[in-house]
């Protein structure tokens, strides 16, 4: 028992953390202003029962050493400490022994000189301080057993010397009461360094759920963008458009009382495709989402729909000169040569403009009337821009009736045509 004792004495001397000295340093002042306090009633109680001089002389001593060790206290709690030397641990066992040592001194300047009520004062400041010590001070063991133990071994040799054979009763009790402190002391310090390091434990629990909260966080945004976006544009997807357009309906002011949209559809696409390869119409696409983004005037969000086919969204109320004047812009910028292996790839576009009332606004409607632009601007020659009309829809309307008629007229052999050569 004592060996293991021993042993933890000697690791907490070795072993002392910032945080523990950091602690001690925040305590000192009140427990240098308690020690004050505790003198002048010792000093109020004593006096009138042993020798004045003596009793004044040692209040004073006691009044100047703890103002200095409150004094210097205050001072360094307002450093940080970040390690912790031998030498700093030896140090402050050495000021812990300063601290006791007024408490020290009572028992073989006032113990068995007196009146027998100094003599039990006497026993129950060297106690009660002793005990208070070890509760300041059990961060660092090493400190409070070297506090608590100068008081008692003071008791212990002041009994032994004054009247050992009638006092041994007390010099038992004062051994066994040093060892309980010592037994208490360590085991406060071992129940401190556990909550601690089940504090650590904990800390480094949440930590790492909170950076694997971010981690799946990161991933949920990832798998999101990844669903929302063309992966060889990083353009919207279909679906990323009308997610986008949600939003912005949501968020729209009276400022914008319409929206528009532009359809694209990609002149000789397919040739280069068949004839250069995928990985040729891959750079042709590429290249037209940058230039889509790049070239931006407005307020816009840019998406590919289809194989080869791109939809622009805005939210600037533009008249339909504006419109136009914008889109053949656009159509310049696409309509161009640019060399892919050693090889000239020309590609060029069409694109159907439509604008709607954002009141009214129905988003299949829009990008319909778009179609519908584009599809007539690939009749006139493609290489346009045609502004949708109610005229355009209503020559649609009338195509596909007819149509419809025709197959209609097939089906039900109202219809026989016959072959006439020319």
């Amino acid at each position: 028992m004592v060996k293991r004792i021993w042993n933890a004495a000697k690791l907490t001397l070795r072993d002392v953390r910032p945080e523990e000295v950091s602690s001690i340093l925040q305590s000192s002042p009140a427990g240098a202003a308690a020690s004050l306090l505790n003198a002048l009633v010792f000093f109020a109680g004593a006096y009138g029962y042993t020798n004045s001089w003596t009793l004044s002389a040692w209040l004073a001593a006691t009044i100047a050493l703890f103002t200095w060790i409150g004094m210097r206290s205050l001072a360094a709690r307002r450093t940080t400490v970040t390690r912790v030397s031998r030498r700093a641990s030896r140090r402050m066992t050495m000021f812990s022994i300063l601290f006791a040592a007024p408490w020290a001194a009572l028992p073989p300047l006032f113990f068995g000189v007196g009146d027998a009520t100094v003599d039990v004062s006497v026993l129950m400041v060297s106690a009660g301080m002793s005990a208070g010590g070890a509760f300041m001070l059990h961060r660092v063991p090493a400190a409070a057993i070297g506090y608590f133990a100068t008081i008692l071994i003071s008791v212990i040799i002041t009994f032994c010397v004054r009247d050992f054979f009638g006092n041994w009763p007390l010099v038992l009790y004062s051994c066994a009461f040093c060892a309980f402190l010592v037994a208490m002391t360590l085991s406060a310090w071992r129940t401190a360094r556990e909550r601690e390091a089940h504090l650590e434990m904990a800390n480094a629990a949440l930590s790492d759920l909170t950076e694997a909260n971010a981690e799946l966080e990161r991933l949920r945004a990832q798998a999101e963008h990844v669903a929302l976006h063309d992966p060889l544009t990083e353009l919207a997807n279909r679906r990323g458009l009308e997610r986008m357009l949600a939003q912005r309906l949501k968020t729209a002011g009276a400022a914008q009382a319409r929206l528009w949209a532009f359809h694209i559809d990609l002149d000789r696409f397919k040739e280069i495709n068949d004839t250069r390869g995928h990985a040729a119409g891959d750079f042709v696409l590429a290249h037209v989402a940058k230039t889509l983004r790049d070239g931006a005037e407005f307020e816009q969000v840019e998406a590919r729909v289809g194989g080869d086919e791109f939809v622009i969204l805005g939210f600037t109320d533009l008249d339909d000169s504006a419109l136009i004047a914008y889109a053949e812009r656009l159509v310049a910028r696409l309509n161009t040569q640019f060399e892919y292996e050693g090889e000239i790839c020309s590609v060029g576009a069409s694109i159907g403009v439509a604008r709607r009332a954002i009141d009214a606004f129905d988003q299949h409607r829009i990008l319909a009337d778009a179609d519908i632009a584009l599809y007539r601007a690939k009749e006139l020659g493609r290489g346009r821009a045609v502004l949708f009309s109610t005229s355009l829809r209503e020559a649609v309307e009338r195509k596909k009736a007819l149509s419809d008629e025709l197959q209609l007229g097939l089906e039900r052999g109202e219809i026989a045509p016959y072959f006439q050569p020319q």
